[in-house]
């Protein structure tokens, strides 16, 4: 081996300007290899080429990221249109705003006050977009135009949830004063107050025929109300605790509310109630996949479930695994390949959710999110 000049390896930042970095470097000594040192450090450099080579053509993981800071604030709300392109998120941010479903690009602000929105829906048509929001105000908009097509100050303190029926001609309001409002969506005037609840309405949901409407509170109660003549239907306790959420399967013929103490399955011709523990606290939203006979629920410490309810055994058949923040929200898309959740860290998170969830697989991790930082 034979002594020789050399100068120090600069920095990736001296880059532009190899000439200078020369001049301005003073001579040090390195040890010049033999010719078979030389041999072996390229037969490594030449194995660790090929290994990067081939780890750059394997296939894309399905679970890459995508970022978009549209909220700042706890999402309380979410909805899908009618066509699964489009969906609305409400946030305590004070922002009700729209994105595409399949660029996970925000679309713009539909709705924007001083205080936070606790609650969103769509008008079957996808066009009119409702919300509810801490200050009792009541809001209704054209998504295209922007423009106001009902506001209203619906009571003293906050709305907690909105829904629209399948016609579209009504649209309900629960809120903090415990009175459920069903509001003529043509005139812009009430033609319902329904009391019973003596606790907060947390949840509503019409019925696929329209003229059901069904209510939880926090007294632990779920409420059948006709809205055309406004009398009670059926009512029972789901024991499943404090009640924040419900859903109707797509046939009509069942419901299920979640609550403070886990789920419970209620089938409208039978009278039957089934309520099990979720095993991960208490349930926030609970909603059916389009084949009616699968029920997502969300948690309130971040937990994502699928059961399958066509049996007289309640069967987990996945859980969702991703979600690290309470989960206030939850929106499974019209086809019922995707879930997304509103959570307190101001993410919207996506999930592929299985063709046949009643099998035993594990959908994909989460997709994409929305959301900040």
């Amino acid at each position: 081996m034979r002594l020789l000049p050399s100068v120090a390896t600069p920095g990736r930042d001296d880059q532009d300007d190899p000439k200078a970095r020369l001049a301005d470097r003073k001579p040090v000594f390195r040890l010049l290899p033999s010719p078979e040192l030389c041999l072996v450090a390229v037969l490594i450099v030449g194995i660790a080429a090929v290994a990067t080579l081939t780890a750059d053509s394997r296939p894309k993981p399905q679970g890459e990221r995508k970022e978009l800071a549209i909220h700042s604030g706890r999402i309380e709300g979410l909805a899908f249109s009618s066509d699964g392109r489009t969906a609305a998120s409400a946030s305590r941010d004070g922002t009700v705003r729209i994105w595409d479903v399949k660029s996970r690009r925000e679309q713009g602000v539909v709705v924007k006050g001083q205080a936070g929105f606790t609650s969103v829906a769509f008008a079957p048509d996808g066009h009119v977009l409702a919300s509810g929001g801490l200050d009792g105000m009541l809001t209704v908009r054209d998504t295209k135009t922007m423009k106001v097509r009902m506001s209203v100050r619906v009571c003293i303190g906050g709305i907690r949830s909105v829904t629209f029926s399948s016609d579209g001609s009504y649209v309900a309001t629960g809120s903090d004063d415990c009175v459920v409002r069903v509001w003529d969506f043509a005139t812009g005037r009430v033609v319902q107050e329904l009391r019973g609840h003596t606790e907060t309405v947390d949840g509503l949901a019409f019925a696929p025929s329209g003229n059901v409407l069904g209510s939880v509170s926090l007294d632990g109660r779920a409420i059948l109300w006709d809205v055309v003549t406004g009398k009670v239907q059926d009512e029972f306790q789901a024991g499943a605790g404090p009640l924040w959420s419900i859903a109707f399967a797509p046939n009509g013929r069942s419901l299920a509310v979640g609550g403070t103490r886990g789920i419970a399955h209620h089938d409208l011709t039978t009278g039957q109630t089934r309520a099990w523990q979720s095993g991960q606290g208490a349930v926030t939203s609970v909603q059916y996949l389009p084949d009616g006979v699968t029920l997502a629920s969300s948690n309130l410490n971040g937990a994502l479930a699928l059961w399958d309810v066509s049996h007289e055994t309640i069967d987990v058949c996945c859980r969702l695994e991703g979600q690290h923040s309470r989960v206030k929200s939850m929106g499974i898309s019209p086809d019922g390949t995707t879930l997304v959740t509103g959570a307190d860290d101001a993410v919207l998170r996506f999930w592929d959710l299985p063709r046949q969830p009643r099998r035993p697989q594990q959908p994909r991790e989460t997709i994409a999110y929305l959301g900040k930082d």
